[in-house]
């Protein structure tokens, strides 16, 4: 079985390195290596080698546009007093949005209002829920604006150290 999803790559960024160095003093938490950062539009989960080139052959074929990330702070699932998850937030635009329709219909995903889309860029999971109140105000004017040129087709493979992540395949968005 394959642990698959949908995304696009992100460069690294001026003001990501300090912001990595203080998440790794923290006790429990695991910050996302740098290279590894990533907008998901689809985790698709474990499956097959069939059903993966059944996806890849739907994916090929997808017309997605090149789309603007805009950077912008920081916030944190479930909440920012008790977080197992920080994140960069990513402004919304019709581009994004866009693309995560196609993709969701691509990948069977139902799309409904109580399963909403929060594009975001994952850099750290805590092991025991965590304050990051103070990160979200000291990192709050972090930005960072890139042009997305491909999504990409992921394999994820968990390790001790953390996941890795192969790209199978990318779409050139248009």
């Amino acid at each position: 079985m394959l642990r698959i999803f949908i995304a696009s790559s992100i460069d690294r960024f001026p003001g990501l390195t300090p912001l990595i160095e203080e998440l790794e003093s923290i006790k429990g938490s695991r910050p996302v290596r740098t290279r590894e950062l990533h907008l998901t539009f689809s985790f698709i989960g474990e499956i097959s080698g069939a059903e993966l080139r059944v996806i890849q052959d739907r994916f090929a074929e997808l017309q997605c546009d090149r789309y603007i990330l805009k950077l912008s702070g920081l916030g944190s699932f479930p909440a920012a007093g008790r977080a197992r998850v920080l994140f960069i937030n990513v402004e919304q635009n019709a581009e994004i949005m866009e693309n995560w329709l196609k993709i969701s219909s691509l990948t069977g995903n139902t799309v409904s209002p109580e399963r909403e889309f929060i594009p975001h860029i994952t850099v750290c999971r805590f092991r025991i829920p965590c304050d990051t109140r103070p990160l979200v105000t000291k990192y709050k004017y972090m930005g960072f604006t890139q042009q997305i040129q491909k999504i990409s087709i992921f394999r994820s493979v968990l390790s001790g150290d953390g996941p890795e992540y192969d790209e199978i395949c990318a779409l050139q968005l248009k």
